[in-house]
């Protein structure tokens, strides 16, 4: 059949029967729409927690801790537990195939931090909990340089200091939205000042009186414990001895680097006979590799049940419109028209029309995904500044779809088609 034949008789093939698929249209319009937004959505928000979630451990770098029971954010000592001290991380650098120990010194005095946020009214009051590391955990190189302070210098000196960017991640997705507060870039915190004092807290006291020392962030580290503030390790080396002389210098954790990767396993089995706990760089990657693979399977599980709702009512639409035309296509095929011609008329209508919906369905989608990542820059900036926006569109995954689900219903209306226009035609004249 020519072309200019072919749309002669396209056109009068559907003449008074379109209104027919407005339903299926739009239900395969919406469904489109909310197939691109929640893709676009489950792959943001993977993309996000990954980089939430991940890890500053490199391969070969082995975390030790004391062996602990967690409730929440507290920890508590198991009785059986080793004590993880300097004589500990001596024979820790004595097992074969380790190189080098980076120690957090953990200091057992009381201490408390505050200051003023800027761009926030008001202070701010909070005990912490204070480590002793070395300049490793900086970033950069300067700052590095200047990772020193000792508890005895003069107390205008500023004492640098390291926090946790786990606190900053709680702050930026929980504090700031339930407070309306501002939300706080990694870049934006570093420099700033606060106070620490140093021997009393909001729940306990030392018998020697507190110091007051003025501080400033110079880094963010990932290895460090949820309200932990780091300080260089010969500060806390120093309060320790200087409020508890009689008692044993422990650290919170050390970091293990392995001469090579293959013998982490070893290095891993080595350490946990001593009684301590080790997590290697790869079960920090599976433990957020499988929250994320959950997160990813419940939005793309929903997004499958919308696009087989929508084909369902499309089949079905084309079901119908096939059995209610039964007696057209016998009128047709008794003027001459071939089941070919027939056949390839209806399925260029279904694809034309699928297309077109699912095209429309796109462009509604990724309006509704820019309006949503707007409406969280606009009005939940905490989580944009934490997440760096919750919205990515993987193009060729989307397009692939977007194929795929225009040719199903093509394809499925050729079969049922085929079937219909193969019958008798009186079979065909008498419906």
């Amino acid at each position: 059949m020519k072309f200019r034949n072919f749309v002669r008789a396209f056109s009068f093939w559907n003449r008074g029967h379109w209104s027919s698929f407005f339903y299926s249209s739009i239900m395969l319009i919406i469904s489109t729409s909310l197939v691109f937004l929640f893709l676009s959505l489950g792959f943001g928000i993977k993309s996000a927690l990954a980089k939430i979630f991940s890890s500053s451990l490199t391969s070969g770098q082995i975390l030790v801790s004391p062996a602990v029971n967690r409730v929440g954010f507290f920890t508590v000592e198991k009785k059986s537990s080793s004590l993880l001290d300097y004589d500990a991380a001596l024979r820790i650098l004595e097992i074969e195939g380790v190189v080098a120990i980076d120690s957090q010194l953990f200091c057992a005095v009381p201490a408390s931090l505050s200051g003023h946020v800027p761009g926030i009214q008001g202070t701010y009051y909070t005990d912490v909990t204070i480590e002793g590391v070395d300049s490793s955990y900086i970033d950069d190189p300067v700052a590095r340089l200047h990772f020193k302070r000792s508890f005895y210098d003069s107390t205008a000196r500023i004492l640098p200091v390291v926090i946790s960017s786990s606190l900053l991640n709680l702050y930026n997705a929980g504090l700031a939205p339930a407070n309306r507060l501002p939300g706080i870039t990694p870049e934006a915190v570093i420099g700033f000042e606060a106070n620490l004092e140093v021997g009393r807290s909001s729940i306990t006291e030392e018998s020697l009186p507190p110091r007051l020392f003025r501080v400033k962030l110079v880094g963010l580290s990932s290895n460090l414990s949820l309200l932990a503030l780091g300080v260089p390790t010969e500060f806390v080396r120093e309060a320790n001895s200087y409020y508890h002389p009689d008692k044993p210098q422990q650290y919170s954790s050390v970091i293990v680097t392995v001469e090579s990767p293959s013998a982490v396993s070893k290095v891993v089995e080595e350490i946990e006979k001593m009684g301590f706990e080790a997590r290697t760089d790869s079960e920090l990657v599976k433990r957020t590799s499988t929250f994320l693979r959950l997160v990813t399977f419940g939005i793309t599980a929903f997004s499958l049940i919308i696009v087989i709702s929508s084909l369902t009512s499309t089949v079905y639409t084309i079901s119908r419109q096939i059995s209610e035309r039964s007696g057209q296509i016998g009128v047709l095929r008794a003027l001459g028209a071939s089941p070919s011609d027939l056949t390839k008329i209806f399925s260029f209508q279904v694809f034309s029309i699928a297309f077109a919906d699912l095209l429309l369905g796109y462009t509604f989608g990724f309006v509704l995904s820019f309006a949503l990542e707007y409406y969280i820059k606009l009005f939940l900036p905490s989580i944009y500044v934490l997440t760096g926006g919750v919205i990515t569109f993987p193009i060729i995954l989307l397009l692939i779809i977007l194929l795929a689900l225009s040719i199903i219903p093509s394809v499925t209306a050729y079969f049922i088609y085929v079937r219909t226009v193969g019958r008798n035609l009186p079979e065909l004249l008498s419906e």
